[in-house]
């Protein structure tokens, strides 16, 4: 989970962003032929909610679309009103069953077009 654990070790947004992006070089430097799935950090309660939040925006920005593939998990873990929905997490961080269903459920449709 990179990420949202650096975040929470008190790292900048622009920080941990550099580190991902420096993992992805690394990663198509080595395997130019490898497909890289990047996440979205998934919710998370305040201090670091908001934070997790605005690394979703550079991490976006990372994915090309040909190597490098983003997935927006965060809308799948909210309410409408944008609050967290707590009943998907075990300790408001770690998905739970049902969380992990919504995991699959929202990767589904990409691994099945990469699949191909």
């Amino acid at each position: 989970m990179i990420g949202t654990n650096n975040i929470g070790w008190n790292n900048t947004v622009e920080d941990t962003a550099h580190g991902v992006q420096e993992v992805l070089k690394e990663l198509m430097a080595k395997l130019p032929q490898t497909k890289v799935i990047l996440l979205s950090n998934t919710p998370r309660t305040e201090p670091n909610g908001s934070k997790c939040k605005q690394l979703n925006v550079y991490l976006k920005k990372f994915a090309d679309d040909k190597t490098v593939y983003y997935v927006d998990m965060w809308s799948h873990y909210v309410n409408a009103d944008g609050t967290q929905k707590y009943e998907l997490f075990v300790d408001k961080l770690h998905p739970n069953q049902k969380g992990f269903e919504v995991w699959q459920q929202t990767m589904d449709p990409l691994l099945n077009k990469l699949l191909q």
